[in-house]
This record gives C-alpha cells, structure tokens and sequence, in this order.
C-alpha cells in the first residue's frame, strides 16, 4: 500500500504470491501446498503452458510428485484428463481468478492464451509483446546471436559487450533496426545487431542510446547526469562498423533513438 511506484508494487505482489499462496488454506485450515510455485517450476521445465495446460495442473496432487514440477508428456497427460472431466467447466471462476493473477506477476507473458517466461517470449514474439502479429523464428535467432557472439570472439579473444567490452555470463543480440520492422533478411542480418550486456540493450532498445557513424555514442536528454557520466566515454570500436551496420545505425537514430 505504501508502493510510491506500480513496478514496485507488482515486485512485492509477485514475491508474496509465490512465497505465501496456498490455494487449498482456509480460515479454519492451513496447507502448507504451494501451486505457484509448482506452476513455475513446470513453466521452467517445458517453456510454454496453455491455458488449458493450467487447468490441467489445477487437477494434480501436488505432494505426490516428488520433483515438484511435471515433464512435457505429463502436462499433456494432466491437460487431457482436465478436458475428459470438464474440470474448467466446473471450475470457471477459480481458473479465471488463478489466470489473472499470473497476468499480475513480474517476468511473466501471456501471448494468445499462452504463458511464457517474459525474456522467452521475446525471443518468439520479439521486445514488443504486443505487437503479436510477428512471430519469431527461435531457431534463426539463435544462429543470429550465434553469429554476433563469434564476431566478438574474433574480434576482442573472447565473448563481449560490443559497447562496455566486458564478459558478461548472459548477452543480448540486441536489434538495431527492430525486429517487428524488420523486412525480408534484416531480421537475421547479423549486421543488423550489437552484443549488448541487459543494461546497454535496455538503453539502446528503448531510445537512450545511439551512435554516430564514428561510434560514438549519443546520449539522450532523458538521461539523468550521473548516468551520463558513466557512459559519455564508451564508443562502438570500429572494428564492429561496416557498410551494412552504418545503414541501420542510421535507421535507429532516425526512428528509435529520442
């Protein structure tokens, strides 16, 4: 209640769920079953649930599964015996009160009644969830950020930010022209990319960042001082700058950077 902010409010809303929820506690009757838990842990396992597949897990009793999550063919199984039964049928207003609660939970998706990992989803859907009209090719992404993480290697010994030069454990393959208007090969172009650690994608993607034809970067007026100071000295070498990256650099500083 005393959030001053909605993302912070969500993060603490998220942490009580999954810590304290237990469906089957009543006034009079505690239990100690934690099924958010044990639907997060399932999504960890399979990377997708339909709705239908939630409705499934509703059915199962959790104690007695002692990896505390279901397998890809058991989900399957779950959901089929739900359907059989016309358990969402007979629990409609539990399952709608149960979906719109994970529709509150941090780094969670749901994209045409299916529920992903936030950063899965963008791999599929692309950074804009909505806009679902474009769907990603996961496998041609991955070969993407396969080709942008060998270009470093060659380029600094060793996988890295282009920008900080660091050997972050996770990099993103960051568009520079956004995948949702990206036409024919761009989508895939490695040309079409930076290796970027979470910080600089975020700042690149959303407009606070760009750069000029020499590399340098650009900083928007957006961006608090001490912000700024921390990256007016970075530059993209131009050993990462070639014909094809200067026509979309140009593109992200026209349309993307503010």
């Amino acid at each position: 209640m005393e959030a001053k902010t909605n993302r912070k409010r969500r993060s603490l809303f998220s942490k009580i769920v999954y810590s304290n929820s237990s469906f089957n506690s009543s006034v009079t009757e505690y239990s100690n079953q934690k099924e958010i838990n044990f639907l997060l842990r399932t999504l960890e396992e399979v990377g997708q649930l339909h709705k239908k597949d939630i409705v499934g897990l509703m059915t199962v009793d959790i104690p007695n599964i002692p990896e505390g999550f279901l397998k890809k063919e058991e989900v399957e199984k779950v959901r089929n015996k739900a359907e059989k039964i016309k358990f969402i049928e007979r629990k409609y207003n539990q399952v709608g009160y149960l979906w719109n609660f994970l529709k509150k939970l941090d780094d969670l998706a749901i994209v045409n009644d299916v529920l992903y990992f936030e950063e899965d989803a963008q791999v599929i859907f692309g950074e804009d969830l909505g806009a679902k009209t474009k769907v990603r090719d996961g496998y041609l992404h991955r070969i993407y950020k396969n080709q942008l993480k060998n270009e470093t290697d060659e380029k600094l010994g060793d996988i890295k930010c282009m920008l900080e030069k660091l050997s972050y454990p996770s990099l993103i393959a960051s568009h520079i022209k956004p995948f949702i208007y990206s036409e024919g090969n761009e989508a895939y172009d490695p040309n079409n990319g930076l290796l970027l650690s979470r910080n600089m994608d975020v700042l690149f993607d959303q407009g606070y960042i760009s750069f000029e034809d020499n590399g340098n970067i650009i900083l928007s007026d957006r961006l608090k001082d001490d912000v700024v100071t921390s990256l007016k000295n970075l530059t993209l070498d131009d050993i990462f700058i070639n014909n094809e990256r200067l026509g979309y650099l140009d593109y992200h500083r026209k349309q993307i950077f503010k």
